[in-house]
């Protein structure tokens, strides 16, 4: 990311960026290396900050890569083939639940981000885990580990927000069984790519291109009332909490028909809830990306300036109020 691509995001209206923390598992096992890719990455962050003050846009720094990477492959974060496995397989959990040594870079690295980012306001809050998925019992959890970090966190930077996510990938069905932790200024994230036939088809090999919104999906009608009802656990969990809630992802490949209403739907959702969200993804990859057309993902074309889907987006960031 450039200084002309802050500006142009700001250029938008965008008023908040999730700034991901990524690489392989394979870099991820190796802690020196670990380290040195995730200091590579914040200090390009902290380059660009003085351009994110100028837009203002408020950056939430996401790990989504923890220490010891995912347990459910060896490849790169991210790739289509590893995210099938993980979703459509059965995955155990992250290292850093497994063992100690990971559990314990896991907790020091979010003291370094804490003790080095705090002092500047642009920095909005710390996302701690990107997409927990744990189906074993584990020396941790991906709750308690989350609630560990905090705490850590706030022996340093005592009153920025802090975003939690729940367990299989963060989605709604992730809520059903979640409790807020008792810290102050702590705000519960979910994702949303439902139905995934449909925000992944021709990502993943087994969801076939065509899938059309609104339409029957997977056998059943699905429309902006269906879409609705997915959303109702985390609608619950906010209401019994009073809890915030933050949408850190959610998207449509930008090749299914239908893309732009889906995204018009969910926002407008997620506007009627009171919840605040990050469009995956700017300038990250040509599937998710409002710029590009083409009829499948082997066939990316720059748009240039106007897709019916970024048109969405700029509406929704009208209603956007810059930070002062």
């Amino acid at each position: 990311m450039t200084e002309k691509d802050v500006d142009d995001l700001g250029s938008w209206g965008a008023t908040n960026i999730r700034w991901q923390l990524k690489g392989s598992n394979a870099q991820a096992v190796d802690l020196d290396i670990y380290d040195k890719l995730i200091d590579s990455q914040l200090n390009h962050l902290e380059k660009l900050l003085p351009a994110f003050e100028r837009n203002g846009i408020n950056v939430i720094i996401d790990m989504h890569l923890l220490p010891g990477g995912r347990l459910d492959g060896s490849g790169p974060l991210g790739t289509a083939g590893e995210e099938a496995a993980a979703i459509y397989g059965n995955a155990a959990g992250n290292r850093a639940l497994a063992e100690e040594k990971y559990y314990r870079a896991y907790l020091e690295t979010w003291r370094r981000i804490a003790a080095r980012f705090s002092k500047y306001p642009i920095i909005a809050g710390y996302d701690l885990f990107n997409e927990p998925m744990q189906t074993l019992d584990m020396p941790h959890d991906y709750l308690s580990i989350q609630y560990d970090a905090a705490r850590e966190i706030r022996k340093i930077d005592p009153e920025r927000m802090i975003i939690i996510s729940p367990n299989h990938w963060g989605g709604p069905d992730g809520f059903l069984d979640f409790t807020p932790l008792p810290l102050k200024n702590i705000v519960y994230q979910t994702h949303f790519y439902n139905p995934g036939e449909y925000t992944h088809q021709g990502v993943f090999w087994n969801s076939k291109i065509g899938t059309r919104y609104p339409g029957v999906i997977s056998g059943i009608y699905t429309d902006r009332k269906r879409l609705a009802m997915l959303m109702k656990p985390v609608v619950e969990f906010q209401k019994k909490y009073g809890a915030e809630i933050y949408v850190g992802e959610f998207s449509a490949v930008r090749y299914a028909p239908g893309a732009a209403r889906w995204l018009e739907d969910v926002i407008s959702l997620f506007e009627e809830y009171g919840w605040d969200w990050s469009y995956h993804a700017f300038r990250e990859s040509h599937f998710w990306s409002v710029e590009h057309v083409g009829p499948d993902g082997a066939h990316p074309v720059p748009a240039g300036e106007d897709t019916d889907r970024k048109r969405v987006l700029l509406r929704y960031f009208k209603k956007n109020e810059k930070p002062e």
